[in-house]
Order: C-alpha cells, then sequence, then structure tokens
C-alpha cells in the first residue's frame, strides 16, 4: 500500500468537502441575489409606467378646465359660489326573500321528517 498517497487524500478530503459547501451556498446565494434583481426591475418598470400615467394625466388637467374643475368637484367636493350641493345616501336594499310556496307544494326537507324549511338533507347526509 501506498501510505503517503492515502494519508494526503485523506488531508485534502475535508479541505475540498469544505470548497464544495463553500461554491454550494455561494451559488445558492448568487440564484436568490438575481431573483430579487429581476424582481425589483419589474417593480422599477412598474412605477416608471406608473409615474408616465401621472405626468399624462397631470398634463391633461393642466389643459382641460372641465376635467380639473370634475375632478375637484368629485373628490375634494368643491363647488362654485351660490351652489347647492345635495349628498344622497345610498338606501339598502330589502333582504331578500324566499317566494311563497304554494300550499300543496312541501318543502325538500319535510321527505326526511324535517319540520325546518331552510334544512333540505337528511342529517346522515351531512
Amino acid at each position: 500500500m501506498n501510505w503517503p498517497k492515502i494519508i494526503l487524500f485523506l488531508l485534502l478530503l475535508p479541505l475540498l468537502g469544505g470548497f464544495g459547501y463553500l461554491f454550494y451556498h455561494k451559488g445558492r446565494e448568487v440564484i436568490e441575489i438575481k431573483k430579487r434583481q429581476e424582481y425589483l426591475e419589474a417593480e422599477v418598470e412598474a412605477r416608471e409606467k406608473r409615474l408616465a400615467y401621472l405626468i399624462r394625466e397631470a398634463e391633461t388637467l393642466e389643459s382641460d378646465s372641465d376635467k380639473l374643475e370634475g375632478l375637484a368637484r368629485e373628490k375634494m367636493g368643491l363647488s362654485h359660489k351660490n351652489e347647492k350641493i345635495f349628498i344622497f345616501e345610498p338606501t339598502p336594499l330589502p333582504a331578500a326573500s324566499s317566494p311563497p310556496r304554494s300550499p300543496d307544494k312541501k318543502h325538500p326537507g319535510e321527505r326526511f321528517g324535517c319540520s325546518n324549511p331552510d334544512y333540505s338533507r337528511p342529517h346522515s347526509a351531512r
């Protein structure tokens, strides 16, 4: 047997394992950083689009006084002198009720001995 080569191999094995471990973790870090970079680039692009939209909207409001007035009325509740503003609160809709049953028809739950019309399944089907 060639003992010096075996000893050298055994001494280098942990060193090689350590390098492999470092490369593995650094590789994962690089992948995570690239994913984060892609996310941030998409975020920058979305914000640039939003900024372009807001700039166009501001330019439109500067040039169109009717649109600006409508926006001031709608969003800020502003009005001209001697104008009265009426605010109508929405009224709640009446609760939906079930349609009346004809006296000759029974509700489905009665087939199973249930007197509650809202219950239409047998106990074993729960």
